[in-house]
């Protein structure tokens, strides 16, 4: 085929190679718009423009909401208005029903040309997508979604379709495209991603632990594992179970939350005899230890005869009278061994009586302390006849 080129100094200019001249650097396709979807009643569709692209008019308004098409003939379409479709239900169906929406158009050498015709390619009932019936004068502008049962708007999605890549460039080659890239070196850290030179600041892309970089001017992907080893320098983590809180943690602080057990620290039963740990409590205040109390009923206290049993109760098993004259008594108690003689004895007197007569002793003495007994002195200092009852509690010393 002899050469051509696009287009020569007064040349004629024809409508099929004014759009051929397009073929071979641009991929037809869907370049603006037809990226909205609304409802027209019932399983009506309205595919319209979100007017990204505005255009002058040759009365110089300018149209804001339109799209653009690139039909495989060249020929370029735009399109100011929304276009109405219908849907067919997806009743009777258990799976998910992908149709697509395609424009058709027939190059013809005709005055004012032929127009585009919107339709749908209704897809199988088995979940799999539909094919253009010709290619070479069909094109895919967006995908449907019907849901399994679906029969009203509500239930489908439309998502338009990717503006196509320069010339025969694949997603690879787009990337390596970009020469040269700067390489980042993530073994140390770096202010900022170097300009690669296309007005922007590098091309990143993420990829899995198995993909390698490539080259050694450029870099193609920075895998999972190499970008939180980069941006961990900078005291950041990536974490996939992480959830974001407005406060951030100290590593300090996010190492005490590891130590605690799987599932939360659960409450502590505090033990009163624990030392350390979680369950000891400080600064525990000092607990008297009782280890034995009773009652020896002593009646007047120089009015009893050595030998005399004297009652008694509570842990104090007998009592008896070692000693006795006008100036008083010495009476004997008995109680079950404690194991220790390193006790204390706290003594009562308590009043049977009368209280002018009862208060008329002496403050009791305690002595011969051993295990298992001790003896009280009690003094006279009345020669009227009490009544008095001790009240006794032994408890243990610590030093």
């Amino acid at each position: 085929m002899a050469q051509k080129t696009f287009i020569n100094y007064k040349d004629e200019t024809k409508s099929y190679e004014l759009g051929e001249k397009h073929i071979g650097m641009f991929k037809p396709g869907r370049y603006s718009g037809f990226d909205q979807m609304t409802t027209g009643g019932g399983m009506v569709i309205k595919i319209g423009h979100l007017g990204k692209l505005p255009k002058t008019n040759l009365d110089k308004t300018q149209t804001l909401n339109f799209g653009a098409l690139l039909l495989p003939s060249g020929t370029v379409l735009h399109e100011d208005t929304d276009i109405t479709l219908t849907v067919a239900v997806n009743t009777g169906n258990s799976n998910i029903r992908y149709d697509w929406v395609i424009v058709e158009h027939l190059y013809e050498q005709i005055l004012n040309g032929t127009p585009g015709i919107y339709s749908i390619i209704q897809g199988p009932t088995d979940g799999t997508e539909p094919s253009l019936v010709d290619a070479s004068k069909q094109i895919l502008i967006g995908k449907l979604m019907i849901i399994p049962e679906g029969n009203e708007f509500v239930d489908m999605t439309y998502t338009p379709e990717l503006i196509p890549f320069l010339g025969d460039n694949t997603l690879d080659e787009f990337y390596n495209s970009f020469e040269p890239l700067v390489a980042i070196d993530i073994s140390t850290a770096i202010d900022a991603i170097p300009d690669a030179g296309y007005g922007n600041k590098g091309l990143i892309a993420l990829a899995t632990d198995t993909e390698a970089n490539t080259g050694t001017d450029k870099i193609k992907a920075i895998t999972p594992s190499a970008l939180k080893q980069y941006i961990g320098q900078f005291g950041f983590v990536i974490d996939d179970n992480y959830v974001h809180t407005d406060e951030n943690l100290t590593t300090d602080r996010a190492q005490k939350l590891d130590g605690l057990t799987a599932g939360g620290e659960p409450n502590v039963q505090i033990d009163w005899n624990s030392i350390s740990g979680m369950d000891s409590i400080l600064n525990k205040p000092v607990i008297v230890n009782v280890m034995a109390q009773g009652t020896v009923v002593a009646g007047d206290v120089s009015g009893t005869y050595v030998g005399q049993s004297l009652t008694v109760t509570g842990d104090i098993l007998s009592a008896d009278v070692q000693g006795d004259d006008t100036e008083g008594s010495l009476i004997q108690v008995n109680f079950a061994s404690l194991g220790t003689s390193n006790y204390h004895p706290i003594l009562t007197i308590r009043s049977l009586k009368s209280w002018q007569v009862d208060a008329a002793i002496g403050s009791p003495a305690v002595l011969a302390i051993q295990n298992g007994s001790f003896q009280i002195a009690l003094d006279e200092q009345s020669s009227q006849v009490q009544k008095i009852s001790i009240f006794i509690t032994i408890i243990q010393l610590n030093i």
